[in-house]
């Protein structure tokens, strides 16, 4: 389902002349997935709308309810898509401090290297 919905997303960013890099990787094996993980395969889809003051919303109370659970893949991909969200919405700094985040709390993480890319290729007064 994840595969499914991460194609969909970069397909939709290809279209609205969005990068379609940010496709992080999933590995591991196949399990049902929680209330949690379809929440933010649902904001993941929102965003692939382009509505990302409503996915930001989504995914500020997600992130914590993944740390508190440690989810740590969810939690750093949730914090990841949060800086995306902002970043969308010309709120650097806010998304630059959700991108240094994910780098400092989850840094075995794949979102954890997609954050360092997007903070190194915004301006310099806008990073943590």
């Amino acid at each position: 389902m994840w595969a499914r919905l991460t194609t969909c997303l970069i397909l939709a960013s290809a279209a609205a002349g969005c990068a379609a890099e940010y496709d992080i990787a999933h590995e591991g094996p196949a399990q049902a997935p929680g209330p949690d993980a379809v929440a933010l395969e649902e904001a993941v889809a929102t965003i692939a709308q382009s509505h990302y003051a409503e996915a930001a919303a989504q995914l500020m109370s997600l992130s914590v309810r993944l740390q508190t659970q440690r989810d740590n893949r969810r939690a750093a991909e949730s914090l990841f898509w949060l800086g995306y969200c902002y970043e969308k919405l010309g709120r650097t700094g806010e998304a630059a401090q959700a991108y240094g985040r994910v780098m400092r709390e989850y840094p075995e993480q794949p979102a954890s290297h997609q954050a360092e890319q997007r903070l190194s290729q915004m301006p310099q007064a806008d990073q943590p």
